[in-house]
């Protein structure tokens, strides 16, 4: 916004913008930048709506997450190292050290899950899940997060948008996933798995023949592959690879996760995932999850979540009062006007389909899938204080009005 001049917008609509902001903009108030760049171009009694997703409250707890179903545990083995890496990411600065945000997620979370041919569950920190080869999960059985809420709600989250827009066939309990796809669809999700089958050349309202489900089903095929096996890059540029060792060797990454072969290399599915926009090699000619690939390298790093409503408008208040000092809009702040919550009944469906939140008494958390929309105004606190009398004296009027 640097390009606008002062006081020369009057409403700035900030959709699903801020958690790209939180995500991607170094140094460490990119937020406060933000909101500084957006008052200083707002007119006053100028507005700024807000929307992006909703935070669980007291996100600091810590909850337990535990995962059902075969995708979503396998959604969580590919993406938790993914979004909580700090060694290997491309999100740096110019000094190679990590910018993404730091909420300390590896210090407060403990996975449990069990291993391929024993009985007893096993408990790792973050650490030690990363260290532990794919293939050595048993996905047959519950895998459970017990981490702060702040991180259950951007597991939830990702997982939503991995379904909506990589795999919508996970909308449908797997079990129903047959023939008659289109009676057993859960009619808000009709409109995207339909779109999903379209994509694959499919009449989603036809008898689905064993050929179709195949089709349908085959991303899904191909996620278990990649973490049943690996991937061998054959092929593949020496300076690639001397690059790729050299980087793994410096960070201390367990070598049973990598092999360097004599033309190539082979990477356990969470290093395929997290340097997967590293590599040059052309990857679309193999049977390998694509989609999933693309989408985890796009959104598998991005923070959707840093305020709960009531921090960001406390947050708002502080701000104001700080950095608006000796300047032509001393005394204005950001004030909320109207908050409203928009909600998704079928994202809800597919968690309670797919996983169970408790909090430390074991009691069952309900799922938040809504997005919060506030709409701030500029305002002076004597001006702020006559719209609040006006709009309670129009309330107060509409209701005796009513009775």
């Amino acid at each position: 916004m640097h390009q606008l001049k002062d006081n020369s917008i009057t409403a700035i609509n900030a959709s699903a913008l801020l958690h790209e902001v939180n995500s991607y903009v170094p140094p460490k108030t990119p937020i406060d930048r933000f909101f500084d760049e957006s008052i200083r171009v707002l007119k006053k009694e100028g507005f700024l709506v807000y929307r992006d997703p909703t935070l669980q409250g007291n996100p600091e707890v810590i909850n337990s997450l535990i995962i059902k179903t075969d995708l979503a545990k396998k959604f969580i083995s590919l993406f938790l190292p993914k979004f909580l890496d700090t060694k290997l990411t491309q999100l740096t600065d110019m000094y190679g050290n990590s910018i993404k945000p730091n909420f300390h997620y590896q210090e407060k979370m403990k996975v449990i899950l069990y291993l391929v041919g024993q009985g007893k569950p096993t408990t790792l920190d973050y650490q030690g899940f990363f260290a532990m080869k794919s293939n050595d999960i048993d996905f047959t059985k519950a895998i459970t997060i017990i981490a702060p809420r702040r991180l259950l709600s951007e597991i939830q989250r990702h997982y939503i948008l991995f379904v909506k827009n990589v795999y919508p066939l996970a909308f449908v309990d797997d079990h129903l996933v047959t023939s008659d796809l289109s009676h057993h669809t859960p009619q808000r999700a009709k409109k995207v798995v339909k779109t999903f089958a379209k994509s694959l050349g499919i009449d989603y309202s036809a008898k689905l023949s064993k050929s179709d489900l195949k089709n349908l089903t085959a991303e899904r095929k191909r996620i278990d592959d990649l973490i049943h096996n690996g991937i061998i890059i054959k092929n593949a540029k020496t300076e690639e690879i001397k690059s790729l060792q050299k980087l793994l060797e410096s960070r201390a990454i367990n070598t049973h996760l990598y092999r360097i072969l004599p033309k190539g290399i082979w990477l356990d599915a969470k290093l395929f995932v997290i340097f997967y926009n590293r590599l040059s090699h052309d990857f679309k000619s193999g049977n390998l999850p694509i989609e999933s690939m693309i989408w985890l390298a796009r959104e598998g790093e991005e923070f959707y979540f840093y305020f709960t409503t009531e921090e960001l408008i406390s947050y708002l208040n502080k701000f104001c009062n700080f950095f608006l000092k000796k300047t032509n809009k001393e005394g204005y702040s950001l004030n909320p006007i109207h908050i409203k919550y928009a909600n998704r009944d079928v994202y809800i469906n597919l968690l309670e389909k797919d996983m169970v939140q408790l909090d430390e008494n074991n009691t069952k958390q309900e799922f938040i899938t809504s997005k919060t929309i506030i709409t701030f105004q500029l305002t002076h606190p004597e001006k702020r204080n006559k719209n609040h009398q006006m709009r309670c004296q129009s309330v107060h009027q509409s209701t005796r009005k009513s009775n």
